[in-house]
């Protein structure tokens, strides 16, 4: 089991957005991978998976459909950027943990870097 960090506002955000509460929660991300390179992003009390809609906004998703697909690649730096299987477009988080639209996400920027960590290690 992993858990998705981004300076610690994407643990926060996401697990709001897949679990549809506001303020802190300690719900853990699960990546569970579906092919090769390719996972879906589940909230572990919830069971809400991230998902990507065609304007290329963030939401939960009670059902795992088309949306929930994301290419995950390891990049030269040591983080993993996640992207769109459907749409193409870079899960990204402004740096005030904010998501960032899809079609102004684009690889090199450090809003679409990410480090996975064991849960253990949260």
């Amino acid at each position: 089991m992993l858990v998705i960090k981004r300076r610690a506002t994407l643990k926060s955000y996401l697990c709001n957005l897949i679990s549809e509460r506001t303020g802190g929660t300690s719900e853990v991300l699960r990546l569970q991978a579906v092919s090769v390179g390719v996972v879906v992003v589940e909230g572990e009390v919830t069971g809400r998976y991230l998902a990507m809609s065609r304007q290329g906004r963030l939401y939960g998703s009670q059902t795992l459909n088309d949306e929930c697909y994301f290419l995950e690649k390891y990049e030269e730096n040591h983080h993993n950027t996640y992207r769109s299987q459907k749409y193409g477009w870079y899960v990204g988080l402004k740096r005030n943990g904010r998501p960032k639209a899809g079609p102004l996400a684009h690889r090199g920027q450090k809003a679409v870097l990410f480090l996975p960590r064991p849960a253990g290690d949260v």
